[in-house]
């Protein structure tokens, strides 16, 4: 029998569903795991991949918090190998339809980082997602963006 409450239940079955249909190089065997808190918060991992030699996150994983109809995405990283052939938009895709299918109405990200091209920054996390379609939060230029589902 299960520790899982009901909630923590639904979001997993339904982020891997989501990944299934959305991101061609998850695995059944990939870890997929969701905890609900007591304020009504809900954190959802995923990870496929393990840690490097320097104990840095070595392969693709995001972490979520949802509360009340907002999906905050705190993290999200592909495995180097897969960058620069639309895994990453693939994997931003499901993170957004599961959002959507628990009842969120944006998805919220405090973008860093960037695409590279060698050594040479092709474009900032920031530019691809408001690219893509997400919108900024407030007035801040860097401050947060947020797509509305």
């Amino acid at each position: 029998m299960s520790d899982k409450d009901p909630k923590e239940l639904k979001a997993i079955s339904l982020l891997k569903r989501n990944l299934r249909v959305r991101f061609s190089l998850f695995d059944e065997g990939h870890q997929v795991d969701a905890r609900a808190f007591d304020n009504g918060e809900l954190w959802v991992g995923y990870s496929a991949g393990g840690f490097d030699e320097e104990g840095r996150h070595g392969g693709t994983y995001f972490d979520l918090n949802l509360r009340e109809n907002v999906c905050y995405l705190l993290h999200i990283e592909l495995q180097k190998k897969f960058r620069g052939r639309g895994f990453g938009w693939r994997l931003y895709q499901a993170v957004q339809e599961f959002a959507r299918s628990m009842g969120s109405r944006v998805v919220r990200q405090f973008p860093s980082g960037g695409f590279f091209a060698g050594e040479e920054l092709k474009e900032s996390r920031r530019d691809y997602l408001v690219r893509r379609g997400y919108g900024l939060v407030g007035d801040n230029p860097d401050g947060e963006v947020e797509l509305v589902l």
